[in-house]
């Protein structure tokens, strides 16, 4: 890895770390320069703004939960089994997306809140729309869906998407904590 890619990298693990932590809104771009002792410029030389290092972090928790659950599917032995793995993994339920996901909820009420969340979504079905084709795709071929029905795939994220962030809503309500400090 160049030098620029491993202190953008390292940008990304202390932001993150540090919404994790203390939350999105509370944590100012200074904290994050102050954490790893690096001028402005050695920030905006990677990121235009905080919204954009945010949609980096977006980027790479997708694309890690899109690995981890491709490598899920080699236990999967039908089409239909293969499927719930994948939309399984597309649901940022699993306990190394806690934090993460607990510093996006605060805000899911709020429009700049649900702005955080989408972006999230978006990333996810980037890197999941593919596998996600595919496994429909096989589970056709082996006529264990039907009949098929075009962009099902699409459709099916969109949805998935709007329960989990309809029960991420519900989280506070129901007086479970993913509070911050909650950092693996």
């Amino acid at each position: 890895m160049r030098k620029g890619e491993e202190k953008r990298q390292e940008l990304l693990n202390t932001a993150e770390r540090l919404f994790c932590l203390s939350g999105y809104e509370a944590t100012s771009i200074q904290d994050i320069l102050d954490e790893m002792k690096l001028s402005k410029g050695g920030f905006y030389h990677h990121f235009a703004s905080k919204e954009e290092l945010l949609t980096a972090l977006c980027d790479r928790r997708a694309q890690r939960a899109a690995a981890y659950t491709a490598a899920q599917l080699e236990a999967a032995d039908t089409p239909l089994a293969r499927l719930n793995v994948v939309l399984r993994g597309f649901m940022p339920l699993r306990k190394e997306e806690a934090a993460f996901v607990a510093m996006l909820l605060p805000g899911l009420d709020k429009p700049e809140g649900r702005a955080m969340a989408l972006t999230y979504q978006e990333a996810l079905t980037a890197h999941f729309l593919p596998l996600l084709q595919e496994i429909v795709a096989e589970a056709a071929r082996a006529e264990a869906i039907y009949p098929p029905v075009k962009d099902i795939e699409l459709l099916v994220l969109h949805t998935v998407n709007h329960c989990w962030m309809e029960a991420a809503l519900l989280i506070p309500a129901l007086g479970i904590s993913l509070g911050y400090g909650e950092w693996n």
